[in-house]
């Protein structure tokens, strides 16, 4: 659950002061509001926001079918027929309906790259407008990114990938953490304890607990596709501007209660839950049937042992006055929340400098239009389908050739000897039979393996996917099979043109959500922000930061950020999602030029030799290749005209260097 704070509350600051209720009724609603359970203003904005979640709600339900379908495909199960049931429970290892994991392996290399393209230190970048706002703006993304790292905002990320290319959208909210707890600290000494102190005494010094701000900063997290309940009216990439956004949850009661309890709280009638003796809802049955394989389909699976709560959270663009919150006439974006579906919970005025739903949503294969697009996987499931049916009959038809059947004359064999399951059967014919031969006693029966060809037309439908979802062998760390010998210009052309397919990818969630991420996450801190902070210094900012403020501000050093040095104007550096195409020829390529220049005295006048290898350190790898320079750049080399040196050379200010098997003038006698 994000949490939003007001800029008057995100800027207080103060040490966190908890409040206890004498009763339930006794609620300070925020800016003076009736939001007692019951009163006309609470089932006003109670039914507003329920009848925008249930209209958003027949919409986007019915493309769960489709997701259910790709869930099972990702988690490679198949509910078993009754004949397989039984045949497990007869004999345990014979193979049964499987699904060919290609699609989680679809998933996988695309997932790889996308990875591999954003997840770089740092993730998100700024540059100062102006000159002033520079050493601001680096102050900036470094408390940016060490609070991506504080709150593993990676891990959500990497989710909103994966919830993209499965389902077609991944959706992210931007919220604002604080974290509460208490500290142990060293009371201030008085008089009587300093004197003490100088006596080398401990005389009137003790511990005590203070509550505390363990610490504040961006959340990122991530929303269900399965719950999402978006205004449908707008194309899912720019879910952002439509008149509401919500999402459903689960959230224990002790978390609810524990969070009313803090300051600068957003939260209220929490306790009026505890009154609630069936606290479920139309919003409570998980559509997402992911855990179908274990016979549970709810999102309450522990009814009776935990206490979770359904919540109904939604940003709404509205008119105050038209709702009964203000007289205002002109639209503000609120933030609600809706407990069972029957308790307003939280209920305020968004008031965020940038003035947007403080939500993400990765679409890379929107078609511009739809609310909910099909995605990547959903395109290929038909062929997944093919494909595990392909495999599947090979192995029923395997499994059924393998039994031995035979045809056999009862009344001539000793069926009891032809059941035997021993190596080494030997069967018995009855007396009655004795010297007729065995010729016509038992025959095998001749089976045809019609589904011989199903294995090598699963690899053709594997090529069909890979052309359509662009995880190509190559992108996979595969060579093509064939009995030619495949050149480095054909693989690494090959690999060229499948990372350009994966590289329009992640242009497009790059533009969607990595550059409204940096400006949102930008923002918050810079409005909510409220106590100092240490950063490291490290990486691209050391110069910039020991030229500005110091040479203390050295790699590996620690700078204090207050919430004002901050306040700058910045820009953000864009990572539009592309990786060197090939590595090695590239880094090749750059030694070359690297050695030219060297060469030429003209080139190095005109080139900086030192920022060319920094650059082709990168490429081979290092990331902290600015760790190992020097303070002041190291030697530096100029460059003079033939005519100077023979006149510094005149003067004795110059030597030349001894020339082979001639002494030089310093060994001249």
């Amino acid at each position: 659950m994000p949490i939003l704070l007001t800029p008057e509350q995100g800027q207080s600051g103060g040490s966190p002061q908890r409040y206890e209720l004498s009763n339930v009724g006794e609620y300070a609603y925020p800016m003076n509001l009736d939001f007692k359970p019951g009163s006309k203003l609470h089932e006003k904005v109670k039914t507003e926001v329920l009848n925008r979640a249930r209209a958003a709600k027949s919409v986007m339900e019915k493309r769960h079918p489709s997701w259910n379908a790709i869930d099972d495909m990702l988690n490679v199960y198949i509910e078993p027929t009754v004949y397989e049931k039984a045949l497990k429970e007869k004999l345990p290892n014979k193979p049964i309906s499987i699904v060919v994991p290609y699609s989680f392996a679809t998933l996988e290399t695309i997932l790889t790259y996308l990875t591999m393209a954003f997840f770089q230190d740092p993730m998100f970048q700024y540059d100062g407008r102006g000159p002033e706002d520079l050493v601001g703006a680096k102050l900036l993304e470094l408390t940016i990114d060490q609070q991506i790292k504080r709150s593993q905002g990676a891990l959500a990320i990497h989710t909103m990938f994966r919830d993209g290319i499965a389902y077609g959208i991944g959706p992210v909210a931007v919220g604002w953490k604080k974290e509460y707890g208490n500290r142990v600290i060293a009371q201030q000494p008085n008089f009587m304890s300093k004197m003490g102190q100088a006596l080398g005494m401990s005389m009137g010094r003790k511990k005590i607990t203070v509550p505390s701000i363990f610490y504040e900063g961006t959340e990122l997290q991530n929303l269900d596709p399965y719950q999402i309940l978006p205004d449908v009216n707008v194309p899912i990439h720019l879910a952002g501007d439509g008149e509401f956004f919500g999402w459903v949850e689960e959230s224990p009661l002790t978390r609810l209660l524990t969070m009313e309890s803090w300051p600068d709280t957003d939260l209220f009638n929490v306790r009026y839950l505890k009154l609630q003796q069936e606290p479920t809802c139309e919003f409570t049955l998980d559509p997402s049937r992911r855990g179908y394989a274990m016979g549970m389909n709810e999102r309450r699976q522990m009814y009776g042992v935990t206490n979770a709560r359904t919540l109904v959270h939604m940003y709404v663009d509205l008119i105050p006055r038209e709702w009964g919150l203000t007289t205002s006439e002109y639209p503000e974006k609120w933030f609600f929340s809706i407990a069972d579906g029957a308790t307003v919970i939280r209920a305020k005025p968004m008031n965020l400098v940038h003035n947007k739903f403080p939500i993400v949503i990765a679409a890379p294969d929107y078609d511009g239009y739809s609310a909910a697009p099909v995605s990547r996987l959903e395109m290929a499931y038909g062929l997944q389908h093919v494909l595990n049916f392909l495999f599947n009959s090979h192995v029923a038809n395997v499994r059924r050739a393998v039994n031995n059947m035979f045809v056999v004359d009862p009344s001539l064999i000793n069926m009891g000897d032809f059941n035997n399951p021993e190596d080494g059967l030997l069967i018995r014919l009855k007396r009655a039979a004795w010297g007729r031969g065995v010729t016509d006693s038992v025959q095998q029966l001749a089976v045809n393996d019609v589904t011989k060809n199903n294995i090598s037309e699963a690899f053709e439908i594997m090529g069909i996917t890979q052309r359509v979802t662009a995880a190509t062998e190559n992108m996979m760390g595969l060579m093509r099979e064939g009995s030619e010998r495949r050149s480095a210009t054909e693989a690494r052309g090959t690999l060229v043109n499948a990372m350009n397919r994966l590289e329009r990818i992640a242009k497009l969630i790059s533009v969607q959500t990595f550059q409204p991420l940096s400006y949102m996450m930008a923002f918050h801190t810079q409005q909510m922000m409220s106590q100092e902070t240490y950063v490291k210094i490290v990486g691209d900012w050391v110069k910039e930061l020991s030229d500005e403020l110091g040479p203390q501000f050295q790699s590996g050093s620690r700078r204090k950020v207050s919430p004002f040095d901050i306040l700058v104007e910045f820009d953000i550096i864009p990572r539009d999602g592309s990786l060197p195409m090939d590595v090695v020829g590239i880094t090749d390529s750059w030694i070359q030029i690297f050695q030219i220049i060297a060469q030429q005295p003209i080139l190095m006048q005109g080139f900086d030799i030192v920022r060319i290898f920094k650059h082709m350190a990168r490429l081979m790898g290092a990331k902290n290749i600015s760790a190992f320079t020097k303070p002041d750049g190291g030697a530096q080399m100029n460059l003079s005209t033939d005519e100077a040196v023979q006149a510094e050379v005149q003067k004795g200010n110059l030597v030349p260097f001894a020339q082979k098997g001639k002494p030089g003038p310093e060994e001249s006698v």
